[in-house]
């Protein structure tokens, strides 16, 4: 029987103004993710608007493009900590630490450190890389999936999350009882 520590994590929210709290199987509640999925639209709006170099959190100076290394690391990347005080979210091929939350008992967040990686150049599109071998197109594909996309394997040791609307798989991950995740394996649309 999976266990609900939602009250145990934490996530980059008051930065990016949203809750993303997996459950203990790896599912994720539906108005989180209806409510990322509506944070992804803006940020597709703005990027492809103004470019991946607009700012969208100014008191930290986090633009489009940092924005979307974030959101993958939360979404789709190796999660560490979860069930305890402190959790980090890192790149899916966990190299790159992106997020490290701490919470107290009452699962306040005391503290969020964001480390987004380098600002876009003013040149970025949609085939600029958002992760080493991760263009900003394919790791929309990938938030998208994750937040809007089919989901399996939740009561088990592997998760499949499958692209929204279609067949493909877009994530694989091996998942603890906590809902820490590792062993990322992302099947990455080719365009």
């Amino acid at each position: 029987m999976a266990i609900d520590t939602r009250d145990k994590r934490a996530s980059a929210g008051s930065l990016l103004a949203f809750e993303m709290l997996p459950l203990a199987d790896g599912a994720v509640g539906l108005a989180d993710r209806m409510q990322v999925g509506a944070m992804y639209c803006g940020i597709e709006a703005a990027a492809w608007s103004f470019g991946w170099d607009i700012e969208i959190e100014a008191y930290a100076g986090i633009d489009a493009k940092q924005s979307m290394r974030i959101l993958l690391a939360i979404l789709a990347g190796e999660v560490s900590g979860a069930g305890t005080e402190t959790i980090t979210f890192k790149d899916p091929a966990g190299t790159n630490t992106r997020v490290v939350a701490t919470v107290d008992r009452r699962t306040d967040r005391t503290s969020v450190a964001v480390t987004p990686g380098n600002a876009a150049a003013g040149d970025d599109d949609w085939e600029s890389e958002a992760e080493t071998g991760i263009t900003l197109r394919q790791a929309m594909a990938v938030c998208i999936a994750a937040a809007a996309g089919k989901l399996s394997g939740g009561k088990s040791p592997t998760i499949s999350i499958k692209a929204a609307g279609g067949v493909a798989e877009r994530i694989s991950a091996s998942v603890d009882e906590f809902g820490n995740r590792s062993n990322i394996t992302l099947s990455l649309p080719s365009y």
